[in-house]
């Protein structure tokens, strides 16, 4: 990918709110079809300069709720507001100065340059310029071949060409790292960043890759089962895997767990036969009640002291994969 120029030409006649509403906010958006409730009770606020991680496994409701923003679809019940515009009239105003990259809309037969001048015209937009632009931010400016001959990163790159094009304030992109390979994913990252903090541009992202949104995305959505089950900042994603915890196993835990409790007041928890106590005092189900930090020198030396064999005991890290499958159910298998 060549480097990036210092500023973007605007073209076409874009909606640029000033206003204090959010980018998008969603309140009890729930989506059935038949009897299958695919979105249940969502409850969102994406706000201006943000970069929006919507993370969830396939299936979870991420394509669903980015259609539904975008008018693809419709909402069973509850309400979508995009710069503070909830009404069928201005929504339907404020989408077309949207950008977007959902599934993959092109014609197999024509290059890149030739599909995105009737993407062009469909929207609006100029093309003087618009398309060497666009394609040169996604590292495909010069490339021939028919988009059938593509793999499916440049496809990706595609779409997110497409998305771009006359520098829209707010884009909606569904896993645009799919299929890409690692240099592809770090690329995708600095262009990301690139709009986000240079030209103001908006972005809401999905994936089911926690680790990957972690190093790009500015606040969260986790989906599961069409339920928004978790929102937080990137501070707070890095307060949660900062977090330690402490793992023991000895020769009786449950007693051990007994003597912990009494001694030190904590509340540990079992974990596939190893007793888990984490920094704040806590194990694997409990809440937190605000014990400082515990030190693992002193509760090797209690067990012990008490007659207990120590098998085991060491700290680590909460990982992202961690933080996420404790708030999805804790199931490995997505």
């Amino acid at each position: 990918m060549r480097a990036l120029s210092p500023s973007l030409d605007t073209l076409g006649s874009m909606v640029r709110t000033s206003s204090s509403a959010p980018a998008i906010e969603l309140t009890g958006v729930s989506k059935s079809y038949g009897s299958h409730e695919a979105l249940s009770q969502i409850d969102a606020v994406i706000n201006h300069g943000e970069i929006f991680g919507l993370v969830g496994r396939n299936g979870a409701g991420k394509t669903t709720l980015m259609k539904l923003i975008l008018g693809l679809s419709s909402p069973t019940s509850g309400t979508i507001s995009i710069n503070g515009s909830s009404n069928d009239v201005q929504l339907n105003r404020e989408r077309r100065s949207i950008g977007y990259l959902v599934g993959q809309s092109y014609f197999g037969s024509m290059n890149a340059v030739e599909n995105l001048k009737y993407f062009s015209k469909l929207k609006g937009v100029s093309t003087r310029g618009e398309v060497k632009r666009v394609l040169r931010l996604v590292g495909l400016e010069g490339v021939k071949t028919p988009l059938k001959g593509f793999s499916m990163g440049m496809k990706q790159r595609f779409g997110i060409a497409n998305a771009l094009l006359g520098g829209p304030q707010l884009i909606v992109l569904d896993e645009p790292i799919n299929g890409l390979d690692p240099q592809g994913i770090a690329e995708m990252r600095e262009l990301f960043k690139y709009l986000n903090e240079k030209e103001g541009i908006t972005i809401l992202i999905s994936s089911h890759l926690l680790s990957e949104l972690a190093l790009t995305a500015t606040s969260f959505g986790v989906i599961h089962d069409g339920r928004l089950v978790a929102t937080l900042t990137h501070s707070q994603l890095e307060h949660q895997t900062k977090a330690q915890r402490l793992e023991i196993v000895t020769n009786d835990n449950r007693a051990a767990m007994s003597l912990l409790r009494e001694k030190f007041g904590v509340r540990p928890g079992m974990d596939d036969g190893t007793i888990v106590i984490d920094e704040r005092g806590n194990g694997k189900s409990g809440a937190s009640d605000g014990n400082s930090s515990i030190v693992p020198e002193q509760i090797a030396a209690a067990l012990v002291t008490n007659g207990f064999e120590l098998r085991e005991l060491h700290t680590r890290r909460q990982s992202l994969e961690d933080f996420y499958f404790s708030i999805t159910g804790g199931e490995r298998n997505a």
